[in-house]
């Protein structure tokens, strides 16, 4: 493939080329934090799910190494091999993976001896299935297992559906009713992988969403394809790398509008069995979302906790009623307090929370780790933003927790789809849990590669917008204070030109911060009633402080010191590089403004 690099980040991780979802297994080993995150190298949609893996010694530059994990397996065959974590055990690096098949989802081992340049699967493969759990487990929706290390055992969380008992003899029927095996007569599983649409073709069906309509095809512009190929050495029998190819009105050719891909209900990509299917009513006999947790003392052979989420006062019926999986569960513990995060699938829409059709969440409290009983204080969106799911944890050896989700959505439209890359993952981000919220802000390795300081403060602002001279670019950090006054709005304006912007504002009368990108450039679509703006409830406060970090296409607002975050893709054209502040309604002063540029310390291999 040849892959146009118009919008690819500066200071993030991007996947090199093809298509990227899930990050999986981030741990810091052998002195680098390694990254790994679900893959399809052959096509910028989802396919055959493969381990493409990553390492920083500073989190902000990325050198890719070789595929971790190929889906060449009979277990894997079908969906491959999706998310799970990453353990250093014995001085080895060893990976837990899901293999995905259309009826069931099973547990995977596999081990690097060389320092984790290459892996080897486990020969007994899967080590652990629902089946070997308890019957109240979905054999079909069984996925993204994260291990931790506690008081000697290793413990393992799971996204997942509970049966309810009067429900489980429905839900057999339906799995044995709808039993799948790949076929290797129908093509070989080597060529499946390359191309998965001809084997299913054989037989007039498509029961695998591949996440990309065929009018979704890849760039064939002529300058595209006279442009010079230089391989990228990860992969170079597979990807090749093209200039940027400009043009006098806009820097580069781009769509106008890019048609919405859809994963059906569910990002694994196994469709949801129509109502119709089960009676007329799927979530009754697939289960209600949930996350379980079973330990081990050898990773082999694993014993069955119970679930984390029971009803609890305090909580709506919609967390314990999911229609769909917390997906990409993940655990982590700050001042004394028990964190897990998580993807939930189809909660709906709370207030101004879960905008999302797919949301994330963190929860607080304290886990059972006898019975995996959650005791929870509260459920909390993480990020409010449109782009942001699959949050991985990894813990450094200063004792940071360290953060890093992908930085796109499912069902939504992919601008550089047409590019032959679709992959893009938040800035690391620093947690912590304090003052009754979990904060989260730009991890340390960002804010030292601040450049170029421009700064101004103390700018009365009276219904009007203003630009400071040198406060400007598509790859800063923009930081401003303001005091609201007695304007009813402010906010900064931002990836701005002659037709576009973006604007993250306060607006004083609501308590809400909002992030809205209707004028910010190619017109993005996806299954969510909202396409334009993301709504945040703030404290009440007379100053409201906003830290903004742009990188070419990303805008991630940190609000109040990362107390809340509101993430978002944004497609301007290049030469949207203005930058306003402003109040609307009455006064209000800008304390303090600046700009930086983010400048990593050396080149990004990635």
């Amino acid at each position: 493939m040849k892959v146009n690099n118009r919008y690819k980040q500066k200071y993030h991780a991007n996947v090199p080329s093809g298509w990227s979802n899930d990050p999986n297994g981030m741990i810091y080993y052998n002195g680098k934090v390694h990254l790994f995150y679900q893959h399809y190298p052959h096509d910028s949609k989802w396919g055959p799910m493969h381990w493409l893996h990553m390492t920083s010694t500073d989190l902000v530059t990325w050198e890719a190494l070789p595929i971790a994990l190929v889906p060449d397996e009979e277990y894997e065959a079908i969906c491959g091999c999706c998310s799970g974590n990453a353990i250093e055990k014995d001085g080895k690096l060893v990976l837990m993976y899901t293999a995905a098949q259309p009826d069931r989802q099973r547990q995977c081992l596999a081990v690097s001896d060389d320092g984790g340049i290459t892996f080897k699967k486990y020969a007994d493969n899967p080590v652990l299935t629902a089946e070997m759990l308890d019957e109240e487990v979905s054999t079909r929706d069984f996925r993204d297992p994260k291990i931790i290390v506690k008081d000697g055992w290793y413990y393992c969380f799971a996204g997942t559906r509970i049966i309810p008992e009067k429900h489980r003899e429905a839900f057999e029927e339906y799995i044995e009713s709808n039993a799948f095996e790949f076929d290797p007569d129908a093509m070989d599983q080597e060529d499946f992988i390359k191309n998965p649409e001809a084997y299913w073709a054989k037989y007039g069906d498509d029961p695998v969403d591949s996440g990309s309509p065929s009018a979704q095809a890849a760039n064939t512009d002529s300058e595209n394809e006279d442009a010079n190929q230089e391989p990228i050495p990860f992969n170079e029998n597979l990807v090749f790398h093209i200039e940027n190819q400009e043009t006098e009105e806009h820097g580069v050719s781009a769509p106008t509008e890019i048609k919405t891909i859809s994963s059906d209900s569910v990002h694994h990509v196994v469709k949801a069995p129509s109502a119709e299917v089960l009676g007329g009513q799927p979530q009754v006999v697939l289960g209600d979302g949930n996350i379980i947790l079973f330990k081990s003392k050898d990773l082999l052979h694993w014993q069955y906790c119970g679930k984390l989420i029971h009803p609890q006062k305090g909580f709506k019926k919609a967390y314990f009623k999911l229609d769909g999986v917390y997906e990409c569960p993940d655990f982590f513990q700050s001042n004394g307090e028990d964190i897990v995060l998580a993807s939930p699938q189809n909660l709906p829409q709370d207030g101004n929370k879960y905008e999302n059709v797919h949301s994330n969440v963190y929860i607080h409290g304290k886990l059972d780790f006898k019975t995996g009983a959650f005791h929870m204080k509260e459920i909390c969106e993480l990020d409010s933003g449109f782009d942001f799911y699959a949050p991985q944890v990894v813990k450094m050896p200063d004792g940071r927790n360290i953060m890093i989700a992908w930085k796109e959505m499912w069902d939504r439209s992919y601008p550089t789809q047409v590019d032959n890359w679709v992959g893009t993952y938040t800035l690391p981000r620093e947690m912590e849990f304090k003052n009754g919220r979990l904060y989260q802000i730009p991890a340390r390795e960002v804010i030292a590669c601040r450049a170029n300081e421009v700064s101004a403060e103390d700018i009365e602002l009276d219904n009007t917008s203003i630009s400071v001279e040198g406060i400007e670019g598509n790859v800063i950090e923009i930081v401003a204070e303001f005091k609201v006054d007695d304007a009813e709005k402010v906010g900064v304006r931002y990836f701005k030109g002659t037709e576009h912007e973006t604007v993250a504002y306060y607006d004083a009368k609501k308590k809400v911060v909002i992030v809205d990108r209707s004028k910010g450039g190619i017109k993005l679509t996806g299954s969510e009633t909202n396409q334009n703006t993301r709504t945040c409830d703030v404290d009440d406060s007379e100053t409201i402080k906003f830290d903004i970090f742009l990188d070419v296409i990303s805008s991630e607002v940190f609000i109040n010191d990362g107390r809340y975050c509101i993430t978002a893709n944004v497609y301007p054209d290049p030469t949207d590089i203005d930058v306003e502040f402003f109040a609307e309604g009455g006064k209000a002063t800008l304390l303090s403004a600046a700009k930086y540029d983010i400048i990593p310390k050396k080149n990004d291999k990635a």
